[in-house]
């Protein structure tokens, strides 16, 4: 059923890149998330770090905000943590 289901979302080429666009998304959202959880990092914390409203890091972290790679590197610094690619 999931193959199924892949290959109906990938049957073109624009819903291939939609599809990659939203597994980086999770990535990175899922990432900073798991980071937070182990800091003990509240989201009221890490927006006082960065200089931003809550609901701002909430539009960021549910993956509806288009966001530099600056901020991703900025909410990684904020957790200790270095963005990389691999």
């Amino acid at each position: 059923m999931v193959e199924s289901w892949v290959k109906f979302l990938t049957k073109t080429p624009e819903n291939e890149r939609l599809l990659a666009q939203e597994d980086a998304i999770l990535q990175v959202t899922e990432r900073i998330c798991k980071l937070m959880k182990e800091q003990g990092v509240s989201k009221a914390q890490l927006a006082r770090k960065m200089g931003i409203r809550v609901a701002n890091l909430n539009y960021i972290l549910d993956g509806e905000a288009h966001i530099s790679i600056r901020t991703v590197s900025d909410l990684f610094f904020h957790l200790n943590h270095v963005f990389e690619i691999r």
